[in-house]
């Protein structure tokens, strides 16, 4: 009876092995130069799963399609499979080369590490598979990323590229090809209609070369362009805030002020309204008494500062404990902002 239960249970974890192995094998966050060298030994492409332990696509992916029998037998003889943690270890570094902007994304790669194409979003088995089959068949480069890759730098051909890569989700390649262009065409910035439209549609950073060339030429684009320019100025301030992992909203405070004075170097005029409007409603997010006073004083005199802004601010530091020089100061603030206050409580 003893042999046969022993005899039983070695049969059943063979059967499940068999069974666990019906599906794609996965090698499970190892180095992608171990994956590749993996793949060139065996002669395969390379296929990597892109998840996060949050997201609820990826668990029915892992859990009810990648172990499918039809899935294994399709993608073993074909790919070295990964799966990769995309907020772990090369995770991150992986996210934008690849330029991962949602999950699941499924990753094929040839063996030399060229990206062949990618899918967004959880399939079933059998969409899984001959989606991936059909593409491997058809899949080529489009005849616009092939000139580009030639090296062909005209203004509509890098705008239809950046189209072409925005339409497949590629906003981080998106973003670098037109930052490349503009840098490379200065001159250009300041006379073609559509290197403008690029400039100014597409290209997010100000310490940008090229950005910098074009709004110290400013008194030759047209309105619409500068504006667009003025709106990067003010929104690339928001990239100081620091975001993360239940802690609420904090600021690169250092980040953000080296930022203010650069924007002072290149003649912002108003460089002070663009950092204000950002670091004043972190200030009393933050419930940080220093940086609520220095806000405050610091927004004297710039009208687009919001009265519920000031108010906000205000409430704050009423609430916290204050010496008797703070006392002072607040009241001094509360006198300097009454209009503001006032139309605030009106409303």
């Amino acid at each position: 009876m003893k042999i046969i239960k022993t005899l039983s249970l070695a049969l059943l974890l063979v059967f499940s092995l068999e069974t666990s192995a019906q599906g794609i094998s996965f090698l499970d966050n190892r180095p992608m130069n171990e994956v590749l060298e993996k793949a060139k030994k065996e002669g395969k492409m390379i296929f990597v799963d892109c998840y996060t332990t949050w997201c609820g696509p990826c668990k029915v992916l892992a859990a009810k399609v990648f172990p499918q029998k039809e899935a294994g037998d399709f993608f073993n003889p074909r790919f070295v499979s990964l799966k990769l943690d995309m907020e772990k270890g090369e995770g991150p570094e992986m996210g934008k080369k690849w330029d991962v902007g949602a999950y699941p994304t499924l990753v094929f790669m040839n063996n030399d590490g060229e990206v062949l194409f990618q899918l967004v979003g959880a399939r079933d088995g059998k969409h899984l598979v001959d989606t991936v089959a059909y593409l491997l068949e058809h899949n080529k480069p489009s005849e616009t990323a092939l000139r580009y890759k030639k090296g062909e730098r005209t203004s509509q051909l890098v705008m239809d590229y950046i189209r072409e890569l925005q339409q497949n989700r590629k906003n981080r390649t998106a973003e670098g090809v037109a930052n490349d262009f503009v840098n490379n065409h200065q001159q250009a910035l300041l006379t073609d209609t559509l290197a403008q439209q690029i400039l100014g549609r597409y290209v997010q950073d100000p310490h940008n070369e090229g950005f910098l060339y074009a709004y110290q030429h400013r008194d030759q684009l047209p309105a619409a362009i500068l504006e667009q320019l003025e709106a990067k100025w003010k929104m690339f301030t928001k990239s100081y805030y620091i975001m993360g992992n239940g802690a609420g909203l904090s600021i690169d405070e250092k980040g953000m002020q080296s930022y203010y004075e650069f924007m002072l170097s290149h003649g912002v005029a108003k460089a002070k309204e663009y950092y204000m409007q950002y670091k004043l409603p972190a200030s009393f997010i933050m419930k940080d008494k220093r940086m609520m006073f220095e806000c405050l004083e610091m927004s004297k005199g710039i009208d687009r500062i919001s009265g519920g802004q000031i108010s906000m601010a205000i409430n704050n530091l009423e609430k916290l404990e204050l010496n008797n020089s703070e006392k002072q100061q607040l009241e001094a603030l509360k006198k300097h902002y009454a209009d503001k206050l006032i139309n605030t409580q009106n409303r």
